[in-house]
């Protein structure tokens, strides 16, 4: 129900169910009036309230406050007496300012109630209060040599915990993986030069020293052998055997050679039968010179393969560098074999085997037979024993016309080698070049 207070006319709403048979009891929270609604919405004065115990508006009045003990005098004798130099005058403190209204609550029943008036609106203009004109705002700007937000400053080590965790590793553990991958380095580099300088097996010596020596021989069936005894060298050094790869190489050329040899007679042998008319055997000796130059161009092959193989093995290998060269030289690469040959001479090759491979590639060029005959002689002269040196001086005695000298040669390869099969045949061309001048002259 609404309710009014009967001094100020100040308007409250209270809710049916708190009024009780008795009444309710109320003070207007405006002007302090106590007065009592009952059921049916009267409104009267409480008994017993006189006119003057009624507070004027604007105060306020407790109601049943308790008497606080008065408090108990100091003893003086207690208490120093001050000092008036040493101790400052006490400052005045302000009296807290007193409400114009305090609300006490009625003690006269258990059911009496404080109502709040609705609040009065105030106008505008008496609201309007005069404000300072806005200032600008004051910018503040860090300097320019602080340090940017997002890095976070870390402590000195000397000012961080023991146990905090640190921004990286140690520097000793740093360091200790540095060492090793220095030592690892220098274990690989140690390794690698051992295994290349390392010395082969015993067996696999054996067998390339027997391969040299019967290669010397130059006749086909001992380059057969030899070819085999430098594979047995190979396969003893399961590692690696750079220098028997190079002899390998080496073989399978002059086995080549020996090929173009047997086909170069073969061709003289048909020239012959062609002009003595017998066409049976210039049609055979053609056929097999044939044969003979297909199978000196599948020898060169497995020779490139096998001086690459010991080049792979040990860049710095004198003999790698030297069967290169006889390589080239084989297949007609004049400039490949010139800069083998300077890498082999850098490299500490034989002076012999130079000189030889210099001597056959100027042998099979049309004017080059006596600087070949040079070169050639110079070989002979570091391997005086060597069937394959001997006969290619002879070739290049017989291309220079020098016949006695070419047969002495010859005579002297048959020495070395008794089976060399292409030092007969040239013997018996030069016999008949001999027979062929004697009758012409006759």
């Amino acid at each position: 129900m609404e309710v009014r207070c009967d001094q100020c006319q100040a308007r409250y709403r209270v809710d049916d169910a708190r009024v009780g048979p008795k009444g309710l009891a109320m003070r207007c929270g405006k002007c302090g009036n106590t007065f009592r609604l009952a059921q049916d919405g009267t409104v009267t004065k409480p008994a017993g309230t006189k006119a003057s115990s009624i507070p004027t508006p604007g105060t306020a009045t407790p109601l049943a406050t308790p008497q606080s003990p008065p408090r108990k005098p100091v003893a003086a004798a207690t208490l120093a007496p001050p000092a008036v130099a040493a101790q400052p005058p006490p400052l005045s403190v302000p009296a807290p300012a007193t409400p114009a209204a305090t609300r006490v609550p009625l003690a006269a029943s258990p059911s009496s109630v404080t109502a709040t008036p609705a609040p009065t609106p105030v106008p505008r203009s008496e609201a309007a209060v005069p404000s300072a004109p806005p200032r600008e705002a004051r910018v503040v700007r860090p300097p320019a040599t602080s340090a940017p937000a997002s890095k976070v400053q870390r402590p000195p080590r000397s000012m961080q915990l023991e146990g905090a965790p640190s921004g990286g590793p140690p520097r000793t553990l740093v360091v200790g993986v540095a060492i090793a991958l220095v030592g690892l380095a220098v274990m690989f580099v140690v390794f690698g030069f051992w295994r290349q300088h390392r010395p082969p097996p015993p067996a696999a010596v054996e067998a390339l020293n027997r391969a040299k020596a019967v290669a010397d021989k130059d006749s086909l069936a001992a380059l057969a052998e030899a070819e085999s005894q430098a594979t047995a060298a190979i396969e003893a050094a399961p590692r690696g055997y750079p220098a028997a790869y190079a002899e390998l190489a080496m073989i399978d050329v002059a086995w080549a050679d020996a090929l173009d040899d047997e086909a170069y007679f073969s061709t003289e042998r048909a020239e012959r039968a062609g002009r003595a008319g017998d066409d049976r055997t210039r049609l055979d000796a053609d056929g097999k010179a044939s044969a003979f130059q297909d199978q000196a161009k599948g020898r060169l092959r497995p020779a490139f393969e096998a001086a690459v193989a010991g080049n792979r093995l040990d860049p710095k290998s004198p003999d790698a560098a030297l069967a290169l060269a006889d390589y080239y030289r084989a297949a007609r690469s004049r400039t490949n074999m010139n800069l083998e040959l300077k890498r082999a001479a850098n490299l500490g090759a034989d002076p012999a085997s130079i000189a030889f491979v210099q001597g056959a590639d100027l042998l099979g060029q049309e004017d080059g037979f006596p600087q070949a005959v040079e070169k050639l002689e110079a070989a002979v002269k570091g391997a005086p024993d060597s069937a394959r040196l001997r006969f290619r001086l002879s070739m290049a005695y017989v291309k220079a016309q020098r016949t006695s000298d070419a047969q002495n040669a010859l005579q002297e390869t048959l020495r070395l080698s008794p089976a060399h099969e292409r030092a007969k045949l040239a013997l018996e061309a030069l016999a008949g070049r001999a027979e062929t001048r004697d009758g012409k002259k006759r």
